[in-house]
């Protein structure tokens, strides 16, 4: 099983929020990955089990990785807190 912590809002990854164990998503990266959701949580963005969490799985505190997030997203997320994913990788798809 792996992990990720995903910013939203209103409308960018709101879905993701809504999800239960056993759902099947596709990501948006490339190469686009098939995931089997494990564990959905709402979570504080500046809390120390967002920082431990976030320090586990990507290696830099939240912060940082918030302000990033931040930059990349604008005012489409939320900004006081995170969708923390557990989930079993399916497959990832070619690239194309």
């Amino acid at each position: 099983m792996q992990a990720m912590l995903i910013p939203f809002g209103l409308y960018r990854n709101a879905y993701t929020a809504e999800l239960k164990r056993g759902d099947e998503i596709i990501t948006n990266d490339e190469p686009k990955c098939h995931l089997r959701v494990m564990a959905v949580s709402v979570i504080p963005v500046r809390s120390p089990i967002t920082d431990a969490i976030s320090m586990l799985i990507y290696g830099v505190p939240i912060e940082a990785l918030f302000d990033e997030m931040l930059k990349r997203n604008g005012s489409s997320i939320f900004s006081n807190k995170l969708i923390f994913i557990v989930y079993e990788h399916i497959y990832t798809e070619p690239m194309r």
